[in-house]
């Protein structure tokens, strides 16, 4: 009868491996995990920009709709407009704890305060029309960032 197990070096052997496999996977699973979030939240942003806009368009409880975003609080809401004021809104959303918004100057540094972006309800332009920039990028890759664009002429698009 043979009864011969695992040797220590064997043991030591596997487990140095299995520790060398995780070092390197580990850190790419992660990070491609936190890219994931970055383009899952732009694709939202870009999204509710849209509805906004196409609420503003079909003049929707006969008001002008925007997105309100806040730089401090990471969160971002889509509402109607009336007199310089963003009403109840009809959705609130949060970035995940790894993202945030970024300063339109300067996508690498972080967003400070709040920036809106309101719809004309004949045209569907950003009122005042003019070009409005949003970035949001990783908290721990000042790099990494997508940025919204809100021409002047409506469209809007990811870069």
């Amino acid at each position: 009868m043979n009864l011969r197990g695992f040797t220590l070096i064997e043991i030591l052997i596997t487990l140095a491996i299995i520790s060398l496999i995780s070092v390197v996977v580990v850190p790419n699973f992660l990070q491609s995990v936190a890219y994931k979030d970055l383009s899952a939240a732009a694709d939202r942003v870009l999204a509710v920009l849209r509805d906004a806009q196409s609420r503003s368009l079909a003049a929707e409880n006969q008001k002008v709709w925007g997105v309100k975003f806040d730089g401090n609080n990471k969160n971002f809401i889509m509402s109607t407009y009336v007199t310089g004021l963003f009403e109840a809104p009809v959705a609130f959303i949060s970035l995940k704890n790894n993202l945030e918004f970024r300063n339109p100057n300067d996508p690498t540094a972080p967003m400070g305060g709040t920036q809106q972006v309101v719809f004309n309800s004949l045209t569907g332009e950003p009122t005042p029309k003019n070009t409005v920039t949003i970035s949001i990028g990783l908290t721990n890759e000042p790099s990494n960032y997508k940025t919204i664009t809100v021409y002047a002429n409506g469209s809007i698009e990811i870069q």
